[in-house]
């Protein structure tokens, strides 16, 4: 059994995941096993993919799209790895990734519960660091609100058993599992950076912020939102649930706009009906980008 299993969602991504690939071969901890998870792609992924599977430690399945939830899952299906990481297809491990994971797991009394490093948050014209999660916090409330995704951890196998990607959900579905197991299990961080994500402004296709996908995402929010457990009390308030809408619209607005499509609009009218102060700039910032884009 290795120590790690890393699965690589990936669906027309030919021309990214090669790098992803080889930040994986380049590790200095050698113990893992690496799943490429082709999800019904229509471009050379499998030729890309070819030169790399001389490593007996990399393995490449197709299957017909499922779409990522169903991808890291088929993943999970094929890990025996003790420990299940995610990277995805357009990110990269910096070489000591995964041996700063096994040093924060060695130095932990009980190994079964999920672990964390931070990230390089980088964009096409800065880089900056994701905030660490400190021992004793509010780790729901954490996760809720830093918007983590899920490259950066590492899940002992046994979780697995009890939850599993929500195959219904397409957006903030990586949420939606974090903050599951979030309610069951502690959480390890280690104190660096050892991993690559890659933030793209206009990386949404055109159809992104269509209204289905907005449904979709909100009724995988309005889930979690629900959950009757103590330690997600703090999402029962008014103002929980006002800011989250208000966001989301606004997101969507922003991405519309980014296509010079009028729907826009409708998701900031949308969004001013949740209005909340503290968010006044992210309306005032929205309004101008919808002004400038299509006026």
């Amino acid at each position: 059994m290795p120590r790690f299993s890393i699965i690589i969602p990936t669906y027309n991504r030919a021309h990214l995941l090669p790098r992803a690939v080889e930040s994986v071969v380049t590790q200095t901890f050698e113990d893992w096993e690496l799943i490429v998870i082709d999800d019904g792609s229509t471009d050379n992924t499998a030729n890309v993919v070819k030169p790399f599977l001389t490593d007996q430690r990399i393995h490449y399945h197709w299957q017909e799209n499922k779409e990522l939830n169903g991808a890291r899952n088929t993943g999970v299906n094929q890990a025996s790895g003790e420990f299940i990481c995610f990277l995805d297809d357009d990110d990269l491990y910096l070489p000591n990734h995964l041996s700063e994971l096994n040093q924060l797991i060695t130095q932990q009394d009980n190994e079964k519960t999920f672990y964390r490093t931070g990230l390089l948050i980088r964009s096409s014209s800065k880089e900056w660091k994701s905030k660490l999660y400190k021992r004793g916090a509010d780790l729901p409330y954490f996760l809720w609100t830093e918007s983590l995704g899920i490259t950066s951890f590492a899940f002992h196998r046994s979780i697995f058993a009890q939850y599993r990607f929500a195959e219904a959900y397409i957006l903030a579905d990586d949420l939606h599992f974090l903050m599951q197991i979030s309610t069951a299990y502690p959480l390890y961080q280690a104190e660096s950076y050892p991993l690559v994500y890659h933030k793209h402004e206009n990386a949404r296709t055109q159809t992104y912020y269509q209204q289905d996908k907005l449904a979709n995402k909100l009724a995988c929010l309005e889930e979690i939102l629900h959950w009757d457990s103590p330690k997600l009390a703090f999402l029962r308030s008014d103002l929980v649930r006002h800011r989250l809408y208000a966001e989301e619209y606004l997101h969507f607005a922003r991405a519309a706009f980014r296509q010079k499509d009028r729907l826009g609009w409708f998701y900031y009218r949308k969004a001013i009906s949740y209005f909340i102060f503290p968010l006044w700039r992210s309306y005032l910032l929205t309004f101008l980008k919808g002004f400038l884009q299509l006026w």
